[in-house]
């Protein structure tokens, strides 16, 4: 195959022997401690287990629901690997959430095949979307998004049908089985990225450390680990330079060394294969840590662009898609914004250069492969998935329930030191991700494999990379980014689009002007960071404290050009009715407000949202001292006394009486303006976050403007 990151399905077996991998693990672990034969160890360990022994396995209990012939379901006790057994040798598909299911060859699902049809049209549908964006045809372009989107919709609202009894499509263990599917491959894929780009591991207690090493090298191919050693003379790490990488990780997450001796003693046992397994596998960052010339050079050498083999367009179609993606991008000056078909007609000369870049990359991958299949192929997963919310994370800087994404700054500072973004730095990047989806295929595969998926879907279950951000800005807040987003489905844009995530960075409520003026700085932060030029920190400061002055003018001015709007719906709208937080700044109005400032009908109407500096009772008489009316100012004391009310932190002012008169400047003087440009301003404080400028409090004692 032209691909070696691309094992036959054939190749992946599923493996449910949970007791005879414990057994293994358990003597070589006693071999390393002792120096012992492993055969002596492994009859001890015989010896301690069996059943009469004096640490005899225990095999929980579980209660197991099962179907008989007339699919109603019974209650059973059965131990855990009992059940285990019953769906090896049945070849039941078994899901993470432990439901087991017929394998399609013995019974056929039409709800399966059903969603596998709408999955395929959803991406014909989809790639339909992309040529007519490409081609600048934005009608069409609109119109398959809309189609594609609703072919989404259609597909996702399956699994929650599943769940309601109302509908015929309900069944109870659907939506479980493929949420923690779903689930389990992002988790693998966070936990694979972490160790694959960061050489960060989950190793957040000594026996997690253990098994890992141990798992490690008992499923590892050491012997193809020392050919690749040797046939490209890299490095074996020493018993300190194991104990580094552990600690790399577990320092993370245990303060005390003690832990670290029985650790070491298995290290010293280890022979230099094992410790170059434990340290390689699945593990560029440390595989370049100790041999940093020799990992620059092969991802430089994949991410090269052109070659000198002319290439037929019938050998480019037989390469794997990925690989002539890959070239595709290697390629992204000459492809941008075109299709294969385009540029074949278009650009006959890039079009060969394409084809020339896929075969230099098969040529490339063919070289390395022995070391790809030693270390990057093994059958050893990532660990600790099921704690994996709780690691700390070095590369994957942002996750969702089915799409990671992950960082490769790290990777073009040790190749060009510092962050650039010229052609080669890009291409590098293409080329790590690359190698990144590979992995990914293959873990995929094994965990198909272990569900018990037949192997014409072994592939089903898959990660692609959709998305390239060349510059992705962070924010203390979850799911709150902004970012570059250069290329999507395989795609580099003629210009990139502005991606901005989460409601604190687009919020609807406040001024459009403060949305557009945000994004044009997001805009021109991402745009410096390409051109590999430092930002001028105190100019956005200024720019940003302007505003603020500006809205400090414009509130002392009456104008509610920055206030948030808002609506009082009728009474009947409202769970409480009349004694609704929101109906009650209604009748509120009526009483205090309205014999001095108008009268307003009965809601619904909009209102503008005014934050007060009154919240507690001092403040509240401060706030009326200030009022040049008094009858309003004992109105106001009243009706809060009448209803034992002794702070008041917001008042919603009609919109018809603002765009008459202004704010009233009875109620300027009980602004809280501070809380206001706070309010105003939260997309700016969390761009300044992402950039290392922390001012946000909750007493609000720090704002730009009182520096800048």
């Amino acid at each position: 195959m032209t691909n070696p990151f691309v094992l036959p399905d054939t190749h992946y077996k599923r493996d449910l022997q949970v007791v005879q991998g414990y057994r293994q693990q358990a003597a070589t672990y006693l071999e390393l401690q002792t120096g012992r034969p492993f055969n002596q160890c492994m009859a001890f360990v015989d010896s301690q287990i069996k059943p009469e022994g004096p640490r005899s396995l225990t095999d929980p209990k579980a209660l197991v629901l099962t179907r008989d012939e007339n699919g109603d379901r019974q209650k059973e006790g059965l131990s855990f690997m009992k059940f285990i057994n019953r769906v090896s040798k049945g070849n039941l598909t078994l899901s993470p959430s432990m439901a087991a299911y017929m394998p399609e060859s013995v019974k056929q699902s039409t709800h399966a095949e059903f969603i596998e049809e709408k999955v395929a049209l959803r991406k014909v549908v989809k790639g339909e979307m992309f040529k007519a964006q490409r081609r600048g045809d934005h009608e069409k372009e609109l119109v398959k998004k809309g189609e594609q989107n609703n072919l989404k919709t259609n597909n996702n609202s399956y699994s929650g049908a599943t769940v309601s009894v109302a509908t015929i499509l309900h069944y109870k263990s659907t939506h479980s089985s493929l949420t923690s599917t779903c689930r389990t491959a992002t988790s693998y894929a966070n936990a694979a990225n972490e160790k694959f780009l960061a050489g960060n591991r989950h190793y957040y207690s000594p026996e997690i450390i253990k098994a890992n090493l141990l798992a490690i090298i008992t499923e590892t191919d050491l012997d193809a680990i020392e050919e690749a050693m040797e046939t490209f003379g890299l490095v074996y790490p020493s018993v300190d330079d194991v104990m580094d990488c552990v600690a790399y990780s577990a320092d993370l997450y245990m303060e005390s060394p003690e832990h670290y001796g029985i650790i070491r003693t298995m290290t010293e046992g280890m022979t230099a294969v094992q410790r170059a397994a434990v340290v390689y596998v699945s593990d560029l960052y440390h595989l370049h840590k100790h041999n940093p010339q020799f990992v620059v050079g092969f991802l430089k050498e994949l991410a090269e662009a052109g070659g000198d083999k002319p290439t037929s367009d019938e050998t480019f179609n037989s390469y794997d898609e990925d690989i002539r993606l890959l070239a595709n991008f290697l390629c992204y000056k000459d492809v941008k914004g075109r299709d294969e078909e385009d540029l074949h007609k278009e650009d006959p000369a890039a079009h060969e250069r394409v084809k020339s870049t896929a075969t230099r990359v098969v040529d490339t991958l063919i070289k390395y492969q022995s070391l790809i299949k030693a270390l990057w192929l093994t059958p050893t997963m990532p660990s600790s998935i099921h704690a994996f919310p709780s690691a700390y994370r070095r590369a994957a800087v942002v996750s969702d329930t089915d799409s990671t994404m992950f960082t490769m700054q790290y990777w073009i500072e040790q190749c060009f030191g510092y962050v650039s973004y010229s052609d080669e730095a890009t291409r590098v990047v293409f080329g790590m991700v690359f190698l990144v989806s590979e992995m990914m295929l293959h873990i995929l595969a094994i965990q198909s494999a272990n569900m018990g998926v037949s192997d014409k879907k072994l592939r089903l279950l898959a990660m692609k990379n959709e998305f390239y951000f060349a510059v992705l800005s962070m924010t203390t807040r979850s799911k709150h980014y902004y970012a570059s987003q250069d290329a999507q489905e395989g795609l580099m844009f003629l210009e990139a689009n502005l991606e901005v995530k989460g409601v604190g960075l687009r919020d609807s409520k406040v001024p459009p002007r403060i949305n557009k003026d945000a994004k044009q700085m997001m805009v021109s932060i991402i745009e410096t960071i390409k051109a590999e030029q430092p930002l001028d920190m105190k100019a956005i400061l200024k720019h940003i404290g302007d505003i603020e002055r500006d809205i400090k003018d414009s509130i002392y001015r009456g104008s509610y050009d920055y206030m948030t709007s808002a609506q009082i719906k009728a009474k009947e709208s409202y769970k409480g009715g009349e004694s609704a937080p929101a109906y009650q700044q209604y009748l509120m109005w009526c009483s205090v407000f309205a014999p001095t400032m108008g009268k307003i009908k009965e809601p619904p109407y909009s209102v503008v949202k005014v934050s007060l500096q009154a919240g507690n009772r001092t403040e509240i008489e401060a706030w009326c001292d200030r009022m040049e009316n008094p009858d309003l100012a004992y109105r106001l004391k009243q009706w809060l006394a009448d209803r034992k009310r002794t702070s008041m932190s917001t008042l919603m002012i009609p919109q018809e009486i603002v765009e008459t008169t202004g704010i009233p400047k009875e109620i300027v003087v009980g602004t809280d303006i501070r809380k206001i440009i706070f309010n105003t301003m939260g997309v700016y404080y969390l761009m300044l976050e992402s950039l290392g400028v922390f001012l946000q409090d909750k007493k609000i004692t720090r704002l730009v403007s009182d520096y800048y």
